[in-house]
């Protein structure tokens, strides 16, 4: 296992769950304002398996979601950053993740979701912009709610040699 990656990252954010509307469970509504916000701090640990292959280095730093509901529509945001605190290779990290998103579900249950994963790495200028396209159907098979999903990824920008 010399080529082996793991990566713990630890988070946490508030979302409360209500199960009595329309049997399936749904962001609590908060009337008018913001459904649910957390502010959290964020923290990952790195051991990489040869140290070249990662960024030896622990990290932390704070973490924010927004989001609100409201006739089908969630809308909001994630968005967090970590600066590498110690640890034990070369690289400093500097990196600030972005979130934003946007579903739209249909009386019957259908989900179509847009959102972006962007992360910018402040040490090398560079950015990463994936966007996701997600259909989604929501069923029951018996008394077990079941998702099915399908979805695409585009790359809007990312550094060189990277996806496209």
């Amino acid at each position: 296992m010399a080529d082996l990656v793991q990566f713990v990252h630890l988070s946490s954010a508030a979302v409360s769950i209500d199960t009595t509307s329309r049997d399936y469970p749904a962001f609590t509504q908060a009337g008018g304002g913001l459904d649910n916000a957390a502010l959290k701090q964020s923290e990952w640990i790195e051991r990489s398996e040869p140290a070249e292959v990662g960024f030896g280095a622990w990290g932390a730093g704070p973490t924010a979601v927004l989001l609100k509901q409201d006739s089908g529509w969630t809308y909001g945001a994630l968005v967090n950053h970590v600066w590498s605190y110690e640890g034990w290779g070369d690289n400093e990290v500097n990196a600030t993740f972005l979130q934003p998103f946007v579903t739209y579900t249909t009386k019957t249950f259908t989900t179509f979701g847009v959102n972006t994963e962007s992360t910018y790495d402040w040490q090398a200028h560079q950015w990463s912009v994936p966007l996701n396209f997600s259909v989604a159907q929501l069923l029951k098979l018996g008394n077990q709610p079941v998702q099915f999903t399908i979805g695409g990824k585009y790359y809007a920008d990312s550094p060189e040699g990277g996806p496209d």
